[in-house]
């Protein structure tokens, strides 16, 4: 009895952590995605886009909006998962040289996001 009971308390505290990081990764991947580039302006385009190697420029609010994250046990999935608009596919598929910028990527492999959620844990935000 007394092992299930660590057990369960465990398994929400591991779920609180997942929250906890799957906020602070949305809040920095928003973060990222609310920039213009620094790459062409094409006429078309509200705002200039952005070069290879960067997040795709904040456009339309589309991309951006659709940013949130889910907890399922004690893993929290962060992207484009909430009403994601087409191009946020096309953005992961298309090579970088093509207009590809393929973002969940970029954000897995950046060191201020990893930072962010470190202290969001540290601090159990």
């Amino acid at each position: 009895m007394r092992i299930e009971t660590n057990e369960r308390a465990l398994d929400a505290d591991l779920e609180r952590l997942a929250t906890v990081a799957g906020n602070a990764a949305t809040e920095a991947l928003r973060a990222s995605l609310d920039d213009e580039g620094t790459g062409r302006h094409y006429p078309h385009l509200p705002h200039q886009s952005s070069r290879e190697g960067e997040y795709p420029s904040y456009q339309f609010g589309d991309l951006l909006e659709s940013v949130a994250f889910e907890v399922d046990g004690t893993t929290a999935h962060v992207g484009a998962i909430q009403d994601p608009p087409d191009h946020a596919f096309w953005l992961h598929v298309v090579e970088e040289s093509a207009g590809g910028r393929p973002f969940c990527l970029y954000a897995m492999h950046d060191r201020q996001h990893r930072q962010d959620i470190e202290t969001a844990l540290r601090e159990g935000r």
